[in-house]
């Protein structure tokens, strides 16, 4: 059977013996040639379209086989040239982890390639070159970068600065093969792809975090060299140093101060003993060495380079944690979105398995992350309080009678528990700078990917909400202020009635001077009860903001014309 025959199969009304219709005329205005013509104008079109897509994807398969030989040749040069590294290679544990594990899964990913397409060849599928050497040369960099990160003499190459460039590019050698994935591919291949340039990027980040740190400590190397050993020796050693990366995860060392609290209350002594970074002299000592430091450097804001100094590489380990965090947020609502729409349209079986099971280990992950990125917070935020507070105490030890007479024990007493722990409050405020801006704009897109512009509807409300809600934080500024001086005020007066407590009773003036107490507490109390009050209206539009964006969104989402189904209601 001919083309013509397929196009129109037995058709005695508009066919003739040459195989052509009678009534052309009628039908296409061109006649036969034009109609033939655009045919095959038609045919040549695919054709390009078609070659087009293997082109394209060739080419970029041909890109990551590159960056892959570049960077087995990187590795190559780098071991001949520095064949005797000098330095301290020595690695802390989170660096271990962020180091050998990421090229694990890596180079079990890029295996489960490999195996696939071995497979492909089995049945019958062509054997495509490029593909195969693209895919076979990635397995090599993860196999050859794991064996390269057990050994201690050969970890200065991923602290090259060359090595730390070239990881930056790499991962944009693999953006238009994902991409190309993305629209052509199924979802069992865009999410192998993803995992691998996530961990391309995550695996860059972290060897030059690694190597910034390691570059910026090495002017403290002479300091840390002369502390004295016996001091370190009198901490108790962190029971985290010893333990496996599981046992980090799931905190099993609590497990014993849990077995404790089961057969009886717990003391002092049954806790777990205090690492030994977290001790209030280490922490003291740690900024102290950095604020000295800063001090002789003539430097215009001393202590904030020293808290970075002292905590800065750690908590920017934690934003690195918070990346991974905030992106599994988002997999979440659109694997959902996905499998709804899998269960409306049906397909193959597999592809619901792994969304599934996608959903499930997204969901999983995420409470483990969460849970890891709060305790480290947390532990963050003890040490900044315990520097600050013991570096206040010992400036109120050495600054002289007159400097000290300007400030009252109670303003003292505010510095070290107030003010420190506003300003350890800062901890959650700087990542959320960036967080925060991050997470709204990929909100955005995803809205407008699933309503169209029917999400400006719910910006809207949003935006009526700010000015609102600003007037509310401005009143409770306020309050608070005015609370503070009055809190302030009481412990000034306490401090006064302490010291002379033999004259009062003495003279039976306790009712009088009680009385005169409370005036303060009482005007406390009045500004913390309106800040209260306050803070219960923000929580009331904290919560119902989510609401009247959803109501908003949906409601314009209809009235467009739309039809609102279950995937994207819960997508959103």
């Amino acid at each position: 059977m001919d083309f013509v025959q397929i196009l129109r199969p037995k058709s005695t009304r508009v066919w003739n013996s040459n195989q052509f219709m009678e009534s052309l005329g009628d039908i296409y205005p061109y006649g036969k040639s034009g109609y033939m013509l655009h045919l095959f104008v038609l045919i040549i079109l695919f054709r390009l379209f078609l070659f087009e897509q293997i082109f394209f994807l060739k080419y970029c398969t041909i890109f990551g086989f590159g960056g892959n030989v570049v960077t087995i040749l990187l590795m190559t040069v780098l071991g001949v040239a520095k064949k005797n590294p000098k330095g301290n290679s020595r690695m802390i544990y989170s660096e271990k982890v962020f180091l050998q594990y990421p090229p694990i899964l890596g180079a079990f990913i890029s295996l489960w390639d490999v195996i696939i397409l071995l497979k492909g060849v089995n049945h019958g599928e062509p054997l495509i070159y490029h593909l195969w050497f693209f895919r076979c040369s990635r397995f090599a960099v993860w196999v050859i970068i794991i064996l390269l990160s057990r050994s201690s003499r050969c970890l200065f190459m991923f602290y090259d600065r060359v090595m730390c460039f070239w990881w930056i590019l790499k991962p944009i050698l693999v953006i238009p093969l994902l991409l190309k994935n993305f629209t052509s591919s199924g979802i069992l291949v865009c999410v192998r792809e993803s995992s691998i340039l996530l961990i391309d990027v995550l695996f860059g980040i972290t060897i030059n975090i690694i190597r910034i740190k390691k570059e910026y400590s090495k002017t403290g190397s002479l300091e840390e060299s002369l502390l004295s050993a016996d001091e370190d020796a009198s901490f108790p050693k962190e029971p985290g140093d010893t333990e496996s990366f599981w046992n980090l995860m799931i905190f099993k060392s609590i497990n014993i101060v849990m077995n404790r609290g089961v057969m009886k209350q717990l003391d002092f002594e049954d806790l777990l003993p205090l690492p030994t970074d977290m001790s209030p002299a280490s922490c003291h000592d740690k900024l102290q060495s950095c604020w000295e430091s800063h001090q002789t450097q003539n430097n215009s804001d001393p202590l904030f380079k020293a808290l970075f100094h002292a905590y800065g590489w750690a908590y920017i380990h934690l934003g690195l944690l918070k990346i991974v965090n905030d992106c599994l947020g988002f997999a979440g609502p659109l694997l959902l979105n996905r499998l709804i729409r899998f269960l409306e349209r049906g397909s193959g079986h597999l592809e619901g398995f792994i969304l599934a099971v996608l959903l499930g280990a997204t969901t999983i992950i995420k409470s483990f992350l969460d849970t890891q990125y709060s305790f480290h917070l947390a532990k963050m935020r003890l040490k900044l309080r315990s520097s600050i507070m013991t570096a206040i105490y010992q400036k109120c030890l050495r600054v002289g009678l007159a400097e000290r007479s300007q400030f009252s024990v109670g303003e003292i007493q505010t510095f070290m528990s107030v003010d420190a722990d506003r300003t350890v409050n800062l901890c959650n405020s700087f990542h959320d700078m960036w967080s925060l801006p991050l997470q709204i704009g990929v909100a955005l897109y995803l809205l407008y990917v699933q309503v169209k512009f029917a999400f400006v509807a719910g910006v809207a409300i949003t935006l009526l909400l700010i000015p609102l809600n600003k007037w509310i934080s401005e009143l409770i500024a306020s309050a608070t202020q005015k609370m503070m001086k009055q809190k302030d005020e009481r412990i000034r007066r306490t401090g006064e009635l302490l010291a002379n407590i033999q004259t009062l009773k003495m003279y039976s003036w306790e009712l009088h001077f009680s009385d005169w107490l409370m005036e303060t507490r009482l005007l406390e109390v009045k500004h913390l009860s309106t800040r209260k009050y306050l803070d219960a209206w923000c929580v009331f539009f904290w919560a119902t903001t989510p609401t009247l964006f959803s109501l908003s969104t949906f409601g314009l989402f209809t009235l467009m014309g739309h039809q609102l189904d279950a995937a994207t209601e819960f997508a959103l």
